[in-house]
């Protein structure tokens, strides 16, 4: 009886040992899958990004043809990504984010809730490593006082996974700025703040009841920075926040927060609500 029963707690650990091994497996090709397919969509958009119309060829006034539609000026693009070709396969997508010099360029798709591209790549894709998703409740346009961003956090560093070191001011100091790409636009974003907060009660804010209350969150972020950037946010400001998961404790996220540069004339269509 003890032989039998030792003989099938055997089996048990071999199955137990062969199933971790298998899902680690499967998890390692399911990562590698999607680092995969992100790298190929940054270098098509890269591609894109680089096609220029041919110069016209040159002709002499007596042979200068009559004007058509093709030789009337096209409007230059206002984004540097093809954001129509994009969301042909990628129908969510509302925005991309880069950071020269780290793995941080990618494409942010926006659900009906925060649950299906936590688990899939913005075609749809069943994929661990989910997508940088806006939260549902943000204007899908950046319109919001706060766009807030979610990623997760890598341990091989992709997606979010090295959003922490900002911890460091020396991090910041080579990475001060990022881009941000939308199908209205393209913005410079100035982070003013990086910290660890509780997501139990940071509440992710995306609109404020007025300047008071905007300012108080822009103090406290940047009070739990442990260094100064030298960079804030008023009160008419929109702001950029990529927020993902750390492990100082149980419910501890780390946040990342920046303004969105305007254009020098200021035109925009944000406001803030009153």
């Amino acid at each position: 009886m003890r032989r039998t029963f030792v003989a099938l707690l055997l089996v048990l650990s071999l199955s137990a040992a062969a199933y971790l091994a298998w899902k680690g497996v499967a998890e390692l090709m399911d990562r590698r899958a999607g680092t995969a397919y992100y790298a190929r969509l940054s270098q098509s958009v890269g591609d894109s990004a680089d096609v220029r119309l041919p110069e016209p060829t040159a002709r002499r006034p007596e042979d200068e043809p009559l004007p058509s539609v093709t030789d009337v000026e096209r409007p230059q693009p206002v984004s540097e990504i093809d954001f129509d070709s994009l969301r042909m396969n990628c129908p969510d997508v509302v925005g991309w984010i880069r950071i020269e010099g780290t793995v941080i360029d990618y494409p942010v798709a926006r659900g009906e809730d925060n649950l299906f591209y936590l688990s899939h790549l913005p075609d749809r894709t069943a994929n661990s490593a989910g997508s940088i998703m806006m939260d549902c409740a943000c204007d899908p346009g950046f319109g919001s006082t706060v766009s807030i961003l979610h990623g997760h956090h890598m341990r091989s560093g992709a997606m979010f996974g090295d959003l922490d070191e900002y911890a460091a001011e020396a991090y910041f100091q080579a990475h001060p700025t990022l881009r941000l790409f939308t199908p209205e636009g393209d913005f410079d974003v100035e982070i003013f703040a990086a910290c660890t907060v509780d997501g139990r009660d940071f509440g992710y804010p995306t609109d404020f009841a007025d300047e008071v209350a905007f300012n108080a969150f822009v103090a406290d972020l940047q009070f739990r920075t442990g260094y100064d950037t030298g960079a804030s946010a008023q009160w008419g400001d929109r702001v950029l926040l990529l927020s993902t998961c750390a492990y100082s404790f149980d419910t501890a996220r780390f946040v990342v927060a920046g303004r969105i540069v305007e254009d020098e004339a200021g035109e925009t269509d944000f406001a803030p609500e009153e």
